[in-house]
C-alpha cells in the first residue's frame, strides 16, 4: 500500500460559528484531538494541521497526538483552499497519496474513512 498522509485545514477565525471550532468539544476530547488522533490511528502519515488562528494553542493541545504543523501567518487574509495548499507542499515529499479535509467534520467515523483511505490508495495517478 502506498504512503497515505493526511491535511487538516484549521487555520480559520471559526468567525461563523462565534468559538473556535477545532477546540470544540466532541465526545470525550475535542473535535481537533478526536479527528487527528483517528486519522493516526487509520495508518495516516504524516497528519499535518494547517494552524492559523489560535495556532500556539491548537498546536499545544495536539501534542502527543503524532500530527505536525504547518502555519498559514497570512490566515486572516486567506482562503481554506490557501491553507490545503501549504499543507499539501508540506507532505509531498513524503506522501504518494494524501486525503486532505476541514477540521469541523468530527462526525465523519473511522469505517468512512477507512474507506476513503482504501479507495485514494489504490487510485493510480499519471505524473507528467
Amino acid at each position: 500500500m502506498k504512503n497515505t498522509g493526511a491535511v487538516l485545514a484549521a487555520a480559520g477565525l471559526s468567525s461563523r460559528m462565534g468559538d473556535f471550532k477545532p477546540l470544540l468539544p466532541f465526545g470525550d476530547s475535542t473535535i481537533a484531538f478526536h479527528i487527528t488522533s483517528m486519522l493516526r490511528r487509520l495508518g495516516a502519515d504524516p497528519v499535518i494541521v494547517v494552524t492559523g488562528y489560535r495556532a500556539e494553542e491548537l498546536e499545544d493541545h495536539l501534542k502527543g497526538t503524532g500530527a505536525c504543523f504547518v502555519r498559514n501567518t497570512g490566515y486572516r487574509y486567506t482562503q481554506m483552499f490557501d491553507s490545503v495548499k501549504l499543507g499539501i507542499q508540506d507532505a509531498l515529499e513524503g506522501c504518494d497519496r494524501i486525503m486532505v479535509m476541514p477540521m469541523d467534520l468530527p462526525a465523519i467515523t473511522d469505517d468512512i474513512m477507512w474507506v476513503c483511505k482504501q479507495e485514494i490508495s489504490r487510485r493510480k495517478c499519471k505524473r507528467h
